[in-house]
């Protein structure tokens, strides 16, 4: 028990031992903390601390924690300049660069708008200012013409083939038949158009590296002289269809055979030179598009009849006159056109020639022969760069008063085939040879 009230009594000396002397510190740094006079003629900087090496031992304790002092403030000092703190700047917020708050936004009312239904005047009106080429149904296409009739405006119908079109000032209507039209392959005709019109702009140069130059007339005969190896001035010269009468007359009821040219027409462009692989070879994708490959061929020579009606008339002149016009494709598209149909029948000929007897008609792009002379006629069009098929048929009869062939193919006994002949289509055996291999 008594080592323990010792214990305890040591405690307690040294408790206020450790009180007097953190009292003593204290006004230690009371007295270091106040401010002295600074004399006139000693400057501010050797007023600072003294380096440590020039502390002496016999310098006074409150020296020593006024110096320790301002280490720990400069200490304090260096943290707070590490430490970044974002502060608002007042002139950067009175500046104009700071960006004023916007009101918050209100959602606008939406305007109740009452829609009154068109006419169909104003609805035809409306399509009308729509674009400048449209195509419409046809029943629409009707309701058209109807309508520029009955507000009595002048327009142009323009016929082509069997196609139609109004114009009115810069607007163009065609009339579109879905069943007709669609997966027929029309679109090709825009593809053999630009073909041959860079085919064309290539012949007329002088050289490769030359301007164009269209020696004075654009196709004329300085132009046929240059390309005479690939074509020649030639019109409606020729004809699609051909009959040997006599011949035919002899074989009625005979098991003959027909001879077809795959792609006739537009073989002979490509073979030519006058479409691209590309299109020639796109232009075959699909069996169905034959109609529109025969008719971009056709789209070469195409002519327009322009006829001008007002208030649903014809239009007549001051002189009385009917206001019509005719258009034609450059003379080098027509040359281009009738060189692939005129080479096929100027080929016929000379295939008619060479059978004599055993030659009976040919068709556009077929020839009837006997079953003897195919494997002759299958040759003769491989050396011209052709394929072709074959069929079997009968003719059954032939009426030359009405001028009218009748036959029928075996394989389709059931559907009987005839054509209505002109006498520029019969065929004479005297007709000189045409020789083709330079054209």
């Amino acid at each position: 028990m008594g080592v323990k009230k010792g214990l305890s009594i040591d405690k307690k000396a040294n408790k206020s031992k450790v009180e007097e002397s953190s009292k003593r510190v204290k006004s230690n740094e009371i007295k270091a903390t106040e401010k002295k006079p600074v004399s006139k003629k000693t400057s501010p900087a050797k007023t600072h601390i003294k380096p440590k090496e020039n502390l002496k031992k016999s310098q006074e304790p409150s020296q020593v924690i006024d110096n320790k002092v301002k280490e720990i403030d400069k200490t304090i000092k260096s943290d707070k300049k590490e430490i970044k703190q974002p502060k608002n700047d007042l002139k950067k917020l009175d500046s104009k660069e700071v960006e004023p708050l916007s009101a918050p936004k209100t959602r606008k009312k939406k305007e109740v708008v009452v829609k009154v239904p068109m006419t169909k005047q104003q609805i035809i009106a409306k399509g009308m200012e729509a674009r400048k080429t449209f195509t419409l149904t046809e029943d629409r296409y009707d309701e058209i013409k109807s309508y520029l009739t009955s507000r009595g405006d002048e327009y142009d119908v323009v016929i082509s083939g069997t196609t139609e079109k109004i114009r009115l000032a810069n607007k163009t209507y065609v009339p579109f038949n879905a069943e007709n039209m669609i997966g027929s392959g029309y679109h090709l005709a825009n593809m053999v158009k630009a073909d041959v019109k860079q085919w064309l702009e290539n012949s007329v140069r002088v050289d490769e590296n030359a301007e164009i130059n269209y020696f004075g007339e654009r196709y004329g005969d300085d132009w046929l002289e240059k390309n005479k190896s690939i074509l020649v001035r030639r019109g409606r010269d020729y004809s699609e269809q051909g009959f040997n009468l006599d011949a035919i007359e002899k074989n009625v009821g005979k098991v003959l055979v027909s001879i077809d040219i795959n792609d006739c027409y537009w073989q002979t462009a490509f073979n030519r030179g006058w479409i691209t692989e590309k299109t020639y070879v796109g232009g075959l994708r699909k069996k169905e598009w034959k109609v529109g490959r025969n008719a971009s061929i056709g789209s070469l020579c195409k002519v327009e009849m322009i006829t001008t009606y007002k208030h649903g008339v014809i239009a007549r002149d001051s002189m009385g006159k009917i206001r019509r016009k005719i258009t034609r494709k450059e003379a080098g598209y027509q040359y281009i056109r009738h060189n692939i149909i005129g080479f096929v029948c100027d080929m016929f000929i000379e295939l008619a020639n060479i059978l004599g007897d055993d030659f009976f008609m040919y068709l556009t792009d077929c020839v009837f022969t006997t079953m003897e002379r195919k494997k002759e006629v299958e040759e003769f069009f491989k050396k011209y760069g052709y394929t072709c098929k074959a069929k079997t048929f009968e003719f059954t009869n032939i009426y030359r008063d009405d001028r009218v062939v009748e036959w029928v193919e075996l394989r389709e006994p059931d559907t009987p085939k005839y054509y209505r002949y002109a006498l520029g289509q019969v065929y004479n055996p005297n007709q000189m040879n045409v020789k083709l291999e330079g054209k």
